[in-house]
């Protein structure tokens, strides 16, 4: 990820290990300076991006696959519903503190075929988006998203 960051946003446009949430002893992998709202030039707030990878839980979707045994992966398909609505809880309980931030948070994913697994469960994004505030991307929408904020900014 932060590949990405450094190809497309000048460094002084995010920060690394960064708390965004007041008292909270968890720093957010990344966060994206956005302009703020106030007159003022130099006030931003965050957009916290973090990185995800639930690899076990993946892997045991992959071999449910593998061996066709519907049980199984109905069985590791609520697994992976389950572990990815949990990370989403914990990044919109670490990270999300608008207005010091945005309202909503980043749930990265690095590698795109677990994306893929993921946003084809429409019904899992739209409780992402609506009861945690949880975007999730991976490496190629990340660097569509960082685009579109680059224009922006």
């Amino acid at each position: 990820m932060a590949l990405l960051l450094e190809q497309i946003l000048a460094p002084n446009q995010y920060d690394a290990n960064v708390r965004t949430k007041k008292g909270s002893t968890e720093p957010v992998e990344f966060a994206i300076k956005l302009p703020g709202r106030s007159e003022d030039e130099s006030a931003f707030v965050y957009l916290p991006i973090d990185a995800k990878f639930p690899k076990d839980t993946y892997e045991h979707l992959i071999a449910a696959y593998e061996n066709a045994i519907p049980d199984d992966i109905e069985t590791a398909t609520k697994n992976l519903e389950t572990v990815i609505k949990k990370m989403a809880k914990d990044i919109r309980d670490k990270y999300l503190d608008p207005p010091n931030t945005t309202d909503f948070a980043i749930m990265f994913l690095p590698f795109e075929s677990i994306y893929a697994e993921v946003i084809r469960r429409s019904s899992l994004i739209d409780q992402l988006r609506t009861e945690f505030k949880i975007t999730v991307a991976g490496p190629t929408t990340l660097m569509a998203i960082l685009n579109s904020l680059q224009n922006g900014l």
